[in-house]
């Protein structure tokens, strides 16, 4: 987790490993289930905005997931 309260904002970031490129996908939605289903952005009271990121990992291949309300993106990247 990233902090910075002079600028009121937090970012969560939660990684997972995938056993296929195929997975990636699943790995990610599953990052961002944990971060909400644990209620780290909770932690964070106070802060204006608060960005939550599930990437998963395969290999030297990567996906990042937004968990933003405002900001909805899949990027793979090799």
């Amino acid at each position: 987790m990233l902090m910075a309260p002079g600028f009121a904002m937090a970012i969560i970031i939660e990684a997972k490993k995938a056993e296929s490129r195929e997975r990636l996908e699943y790995w990610c939605d599953e990052a961002l289930r944990q971060i909400s289903s644990r209620e780290y952005a909770e932690k964070f009271d106070g802060y204006r905005q608060v960005l939550r990121y599930g990437i998963a990992f395969y290999q030297k291949t990567a996906l990042v997931k937004s968990g933003n309300k405002y900001e909805v993106f899949s990027k793979a990247v090799d």
